[in-house]
């Protein structure tokens, strides 16, 4: 099955941001914008997106906040020149650079939003530099750091897996759960189904992945916010958001923890009606009740900002 394009999103832009950051003077490639009227002052959330690879479309996401009186940083990770080409080794101290910047230029507070593989990586750097990220928002997150894996093209049948972690810290791997990568089992998932199916990727990772490969949520010094569809046809989302909260419980860890989920939704939880959602079964057969779920997750996101960080 062929895994279609987002919609062309720099033709979707509408702001322009206050500031560009290149790898040859900050270390990192983002966006900052800052917002018209300020209504969360001295705060400014970290925007990364997913393994489409599309930085126009994390800035699009983050026009939405922007348009709700948030500063926001969007920020590339991968797929742009100079940084890796691959979901493969990518350094968290990326993550940290741009942080530190921030707070550089006035920020008191910096949060950090991703989702799916973003919502990873947010979490990873929640975690591992606790100092500088004060609250995370995992959108269709996945509770394990995985193998890393690359594709030639927008195909899944010419997906291959990498010899190495997803995420390296100091240039070692941070240890990974082995991907189980069978494009003839995601061809027929994804037929049987009627929609883009990648499960079986990441089959038994929730139930019984080691636990040196379960990302330490219980390290990070901050609010944690997760969004998640009950039925994603991609990861096993809601199950890992339920391992993220009962880890954390049983940690007893100190601060807010809010886990929403959703029945009627999919793995595209966005404040923004990609044309590229229709790969959901769900997406096609009830787009109104998805709309719903994106605009209520929106919203709680916009609540636990200004409640809980």
């Amino acid at each position: 099955m062929k895994h279609k394009k987002t919609e062309p999103a720099e033709k979707l832009l509408t702001l322009t941001p206050d500031y560009q950051a290149t790898l040859r003077t900050e270390g990192f490639i983002g966006a900052l914008y800052r917002p018209k009227t300020d209504l969360y002052q001295g705060k400014v959330l970290v925007m990364v997106g997913g393994t489409d690879g599309s930085f126009a479309l994390t800035k699009l996401i983050a026009e939405q906040f922007v348009q709700r009186g948030l500063s926001v940083l969007a920020l590339a990770y991968w797929n742009m020149e100079g940084l890796p080409k691959a979901v493969c080794r990518i350094p968290l101290e990326y993550g940290e650079t741009a942080a530190l910047w921030l707070k550089k230029q006035g920020f008191e507070k910096v949060g950090i939003w991703g989702i799916s593989q973003g919502a990873v990586f947010a979490m990873l750097c929640a975690s591992y530099f606790p100092d500088l990220y004060r609250c995370a928002i995992g959108v269709s997150p996945m509770c394990v750091c995985g193998q890393g894996w690359q594709k030639k093209n927008e195909w899944v049948s010419e997906t291959k897996l990498c010899e190495g972690s997803t995420f390296q810290l100091h240039g070692v791997d941070l240890p990974y759960f082995p991907l189980k990568f069978s494009k003839r089992k995601i061809i027929t998932d994804s037929l049987k189904r009627m929609e883009l199916c990648e499960l079986s990727m990441y089959d038994g990772a929730v139930a019984h992945a080691p636990e040196d490969t379960r990302i330490p949520v219980e390290r990070m010094q901050g609010a944690l916010l997760l969004l998640a569809a009950e039925h994603d046809a991609l990861w096993e989302a809601h199950e890992a958001s339920q391992s993220i909260v009962s880890r954390l419980k049983a940690k007893n860890f100190p601060y807010p923890v809010v886990y929403a989920h959703y029945p009627i939704a999919s793995h595209y939880l966005l404040p923004y009606p990609m044309l590229s959602r229709k790969i959901f079964r769900l997406e096609r057969k009830y787009p109104d009740a998805c709309a719903e779920s994106n605009r209520d997750s929106f919203e709680k996101t916009l609540e636990f900002l200004r409640t809980q960080w």
